[in-house]
């Protein structure tokens, strides 16, 4: 608590009269983030131009966003995993909704979560520091994952043309 309230520049007593506890300090700052996180895939969507893919774009490019702008709030998961993984349940449930969003997004659903897993594994390779990818590097990994979202054809097209290759 002391070094929350020293880089917020106010002093203890202060950060105590608005978080009682180190807890309560911790689910504000996921249930903020969560929702900061959840209002900008929000907002992507609703910016879209293309229908197909639009929630597994939007998700890649609020993720890279995330990822890299707001990493001291994006370190709220790690200490509610370690100290309350209850707390975890806003992001849980932003998640949840997310995956349902892409099954039904215009996409093969197995190739759509498939993005959204190698993005999810990018945010946690950035949040845990395990390697440091040269910009250029995660500049063409992005535009490639958003590429395939507008490359990919729909899984029941796929079924039909495996079909009809069986005839």
């Amino acid at each position: 608590m002391d070094a929350v309230a020293q880089e917020a520049e106010i002093s203890k007593g202060g950060l105590l009269h608005y978080f009682k506890s180190k807890e309560a300090l911790v689910k504000a700052m996921v249930e903020y983030t969560s929702e900061s996180y959840r209002e900008g895939v929000e907002q992507r969507v609703a910016h879209e131009e293309l229908e197909k893919g639009m929630w597994t774009r939007s998700l890649i490019a609020e993720t890279f966003e995330q990822a890299y702008d707001e990493e001291e709030l994006n370190a709220s998961f790690l200490m509610a995993v370690a100290m309350k993984p209850e707390l975890l349940e806003p992001i849980k449930n932003a998640y949840k909704h997310w995956q349902q969003k892409i099954e039904k997004d215009g996409l093969d659903p197995i190739e759509a979560s498939i993005l959204r897993l190698a993005i999810d594994g990018l945010w946690m390779n950035k949040l845990m520091g395990l390697y440091q990818f040269d910009e250029s590097l995660l500049h063409h990994v992005y535009e490639r994952m958003i590429q395939k979202t507008m490359m990919m054809k729909p899984a029941i097209e796929e079924k039909k043309e495996e079909e009809t290759k069986d005839e």
